[in-house]
């Protein structure tokens, strides 16, 4: 039984968290190979804090059995999320989490899509109208978009450009969302991360992130400008960034 607290009390506290999480992934184990058709099997992974994936076949008496392929010891669940999509054996694979930015960390795994097809559901179970994202269909759609004509990597750009306008690199800049970074970015796409600029959002690896870092700072700059770009044209008698 759940203590007498509140919710979020429970869920604040790391431990409890932990154990909450736990032990809803052993009551899936114990009820759902009654749920599972014949012939398939239940797997869960990411509830157990060892890393351990367990699955369980469709059968009144089965016994969960470790199952090595899902194991994963990544502590952040769009991580895990996208490895076992990754892993999973099937061609059409749907992924449901609430956290309604999953399917941005997936755009930059463009491997996995020549094999499946992937759909994010972004909103909770619960509704009634259920919205979803084809990530084949939104990778196609940036192949196809003239603005980033001029960047290569495409989804890997704008993996990218997700992650870095969302951590602490720029959260410091007041009124800045990642809409203004989304907006700025495609107005100013060549400036920022063009094949003929040096530097690329799409190194992030360790080799070439330093190159990746010019691109980071074009983009926060444009953004700055942009913003103040009255008060710095009057200033400083200059036009636009490009």
């Amino acid at each position: 039984m759940l203590p007498l607290m509140k919710w979020q009390d429970l869920i604040g506290c790391r431990i409890c968290k932990y154990s909450l999480v736990s032990a809803l992934g052993q009551c899936a184990l114990r009820n759902g190979r009654h749920l599972v058709k014949e012939g398939q099997t239940l797997v869960v992974a990411g509830c157990f804090q060892d890393g351990i994936a367990w699955k369980v076949p469709c059968s009144i008496a089965g016994i969960p059995q470790p199952e090595p392929l899902y194991n994963s010891n990544a502590k952040e669940a769009d991580q895990r999320i996208w490895r076992h999509v990754a892993n999973c054996t099937v061609a059409n694979v749907i992924v449901y989490s609430p956290d309604t930015d999953v399917y941005a960390i997936g755009i930059g795994l463009t491997i996995i899509y020549n094999l499946k097809q992937v759909i994010v559901q972004l909103n909770p179970s619960s509704s009634r109208l259920k919205h979803y994202v084809n990530i084949n269909n939104l990778i196609q759609a940036l192949n196809d978009d003239r603005d980033l004509s001029a960047v290569t990597e495409r989804s890997k750009v704008m993996l990218s450009l997700f992650v870095c306008t969302g951590s602490d690199f720029t959260l410091y800049f007041r009124n800045f969302g990642k809409a203004t970074f989304l907006k700025t970015f495609y107005q100013n796409a060549t400036f920022i991360t063009g094949s003929e600029m040096p530097g690329s959002m799409a190194n992030y690896d360790i080799l070439t992130r330093e190159e990746g870092f010019l691109a980071f700072i074009r983009l926060v700059g444009t953004a700055y400008f942009k913003k103040h770009q009255t008060s710095l044209s009057s200033k400083y008698n200059v036009g636009t960034p490009m």
